[in-house]
């Protein structure tokens, strides 16, 4: 399998959405830190053949991990499996449930995955929502996430709760660890298959752009920087939002995507995240990035020369973008900056402090 390599941008939300951003969910034993026992179910029925070890080496993440030999197959595709359950889900929302896995097989062994979650009574009903059907897995150890909305019916039973299962349905050595429940809103991104296009698709539906000519999306292609000459609702999915870009995009090109905040009307606030695509067959990977940028303020506003930056301390640089996502100005703050320099109009300023947190701002120049 082609190994994916992602580069993660903060994509930043300003005072026009709620203050909701991808909340993580509790789930018990995500990483594996407390043994292979708490929190998991373990399965090998019908004929099958498997075990499941303790790794202490070669892990994700933490100092565990879970080891899985799977030797023979049983008669169903469910024989060998492992469960997570009993993770809080809510009404209305979206879940982005996520597994790092490895496989570390010998020989000509491939470990493939079904790969799904849903709600359950644990008894006798499982109503099973999206999986990664049949999906072979890397060679390194790669995120494999599924998108997960419950029905609003099995929410309100209260003997249902939230599962997710992983079925391995050919033989091997895998690796597992990481395991992860995040609400989000974001599913994936892609190019058309002409290269013109990038096509962002979220979850739930979406309100139309505000104003097309200054929709703030930035786009870098192999880090070069890529204009957006339009943005648009697609015509036909109204949870896709549609980028034309100035320069055809080659197959195989690693493109990053960010969103300064402001122009963009959404039904629910989103977080976008970086992504690399595949234009040829439109396919795309997709890494989750959770640290959103968090509103300050500066004074005076508007301004024509020495900007301060309010509410937050330790700030030590500044990019100042203009309303099309284009970088017009990087310096080194100690919580100033000037903008003589720069022409009139509205600026998004972002902030970055000492370890790494960006804080985001509109700015008036006159």
């Amino acid at each position: 399998m082609k190994k994916i390599y992602y580069s993660c941008v903060a994509l930043l939300f300003g005072a026009m959405f709620s203050n909701v951003t991808a909340q993580p969910v509790t789930v018990v034993n995500g990483g594996f830190e407390k043994g292979i026992e708490e929190g998991w179910g373990k399965d090998k029925n019908d004929g099958s053949s498997a075990s499941f070890e303790e790794a202490t080496e070669g892990m994700k993440e933490g100092s565990k991990a879970l080891k899985v030999y799977i030797d023979v197959l049983g008669s169903n595709p469910w024989s060998i499996q492992i469960k997570n359950e009993k993770w809080a889900v809510k009404k209305d929302k979206s879940y982005a449930v996520s597994m790092w896995m490895k496989d570390v097989s010998e020989g000509t062994d491939n470990v493939k995955v079904n790969f799904t979650a849903g709600m359950s009574n644990g008894v006798d009903t499982w109503n099973e929502g999206p999986r990664l059907n049949d999906t072979l897995i890397s060679k390194e150890w790669t995120k494999y996430t599924i998108y997960f909305s419950p029905k609003a019916e099995d929410i309100a039973k209260t003997d249902f709760y939230a599962y997710m299962s992983n079925h391995f349905v050919a033989k091997g050595i895998v690796l597992v660890d990481d395991f992860t429940v995040t609400e989000t809103q974001i599913k994936g991104a892609s190019m058309s298959a002409d290269g013109k296009k990038l096509i962002v698709e979220f979850i739930q539906n979406l309100n139309a752009p505000k104003d097309a000519d200054k929709a703030s999306f930035a786009v870098k292609v192999g880090g070069v920087a890529n204009a957006v000459t339009a943005i648009a609702q697609s015509a036909t999915e109204l949870n896709k939002i549609e980028l034309t870009l100035t320069t055809t995009v080659a197959s195989g090109a690693a493109v990053t995507v960010a969103y300064t905040p402001g122009t963009l009307a959404t039904t629910a606030n989103v977080e976008l995240t970086a992504f690399t695509s595949d234009v040829a067959n439109g396919k795309s990977g997709v890494s989750l990035f959770t640290k959103s940028a968090s509103a300050i303020s500066v004074y005076p506003n508007p301004a024509s020369e020495v900007v301060c930056i309010k509410g937050v301390s330790g700030i030590v640089s500044v990019d100042i973008l203009d309303l099309s996502g284009k970088l017009v100005k990087t310096e080194k703050c100690n919580g100033t900056f000037n903008v003589s320099s720069l022409r009139s109009g509205m600026y998004f300023v972002k902030a970055v402090n000492a370890s790494g947190k960006s804080f985001v701002s509109k700015l008036s120049v006159k």
